[in-house]
């Protein structure tokens, strides 16, 4: 979908870095994590799914600086990643596996515990090196079924502030799959549940909105509904009685196409799955391109979910002025 993918991951994949992802404005994060002592490696047996993240950022612009804090942030797009710990009892050892919401593996390796400390030894997929990383439990065992967890980095880059220090820390709500597989503890605001009995059927867009704090233009706005006005979802089981979607569209030449995705719901987000071709690399400029397919996906974030409306939700921080909040809203109609 030439018009309409392009436009979904810029506002989706653009502010991926550490210190510019998306947030919600007037979200109360959760309560400060009961941390345990001495977590034990056995405590966190089983699979653990991301339903919330947050993100809080602290910037010092210049050396002596006092640092600005910006509020927590929500990343929608780890929404439905799992992590497995078990006991190897053939290697003797503790083992970890992430997957994302497509189910491709992440990480792959082992872990221990100190304290309230997880370090995690594996190989990385992209690059074939040895890796270790830390993580920090903030709470386990108080609600059953629930884990929260974080990570913080030290001076984080952002290219628009090249002399400024970022300090990020991202905190994670997860829940159990066997013990509280629907749990949304903690959220607050609400999430507005979906499920795709509710989306069945053909849904268009019909506008977008964009806002950068409390400004928009009428003109970007005007552009980018024309883009996007009707484009056409057609929500379905196939053949093999899976979830997906038909999105229809018409390209820069004016020619409609459709592409095929399936779908995953996880609480308010829907994941449109798709096949992305990736080159292989080949010095000889005369040779026939090859290429093998990997799935990629983007995602509605639904809020305002009525009988035959919805919409979805994207918000991020301007990188070149990281106190105003981006707001971007894409209208969705049942047609």
């Amino acid at each position: 979908m030439k018009k309409l993918i392009p436009l979904i991951l810029l506002a989706i994949l653009s502010f991926a870095s550490c210190v510019n992802n998306e947030d919600e404005p007037g979200a109360t994060p959760p309560d400060p994590p009961l941390k345990p002592t001495d977590l034990k490696e056995d405590e966190l047996l089983g699979t653990w799914e991301t339903y919330y993240m947050s993100k809080e950022i602290q910037a010092q612009y210049y050396a002596g600086a006092n640092p600005d804090t910006y509020p927590s942030f929500r990343l929608i797009e780890y929404d439905g990643y799992k992590t497995s710990y078990f006991y190897d009892s053939e290697r003797e050892e503790y083992r970890f596996t992430t997957k994302n919401v497509i189910d491709s593996i992440i990480e792959d390796g082992t872990y221990s515990t100190k304290g309230n400390c997880i370090t995690y030894d594996w190989k990385s997929k992209w690059t074939g090196e040895d890796t270790t990383t830390y993580q920090w439990i903030g709470e386990i065992g108080h609600t059953p079924g629930i884990l929260k967890r974080y990570i913080e980095y030290s001076n984080v880059k952002n290219e628009y502030f090249p002399n400024a220090k970022f300090f990020v820390r991202d905190f994670f709500l997860e829940r159990e799959t066997s013990i509280a597989p629907n749990s949304v503890v903690d959220i607050n605001p609400e999430k507005e549940m979906v499920d795709f009995d509710y989306l069945l059927g053909n849904w268009e867009i019909t506008g977008f909105t964009q806002w950068i704090g409390v400004d928009t233009s009428e003109e970007f706005n005007k552009k980018q509904s024309e883009i996007l006005k009707g484009t056409l979802f057609t929500f379905r089981r196939n053949e093999k009685n899976e979830p997906s979607c038909t999105i229809g569209g018409y390209d820069e030449y004016g020619k409609w196409v459709e592409s095929e995705n399936l779908i995953e719901i996880v609480d308010d987000v829907i994941y449109f799955i798709y096949d992305e071709k990736v080159v292989v690399p080949n010095t000889d400029p005369d040779a026939e391109k090859e290429f093998y397919l990997v799935k990629e996906s983007f995602n509605f974030r639904v809020t305002h979910k009525a009988n035959n409306t919805f919409r979805d939700l994207k918000t991020y921080r301007d990188l070149r002025d990281l106190s105003k909040v981006v707001k971007e809203e894409i209208y969705i109609q049942r047609k």
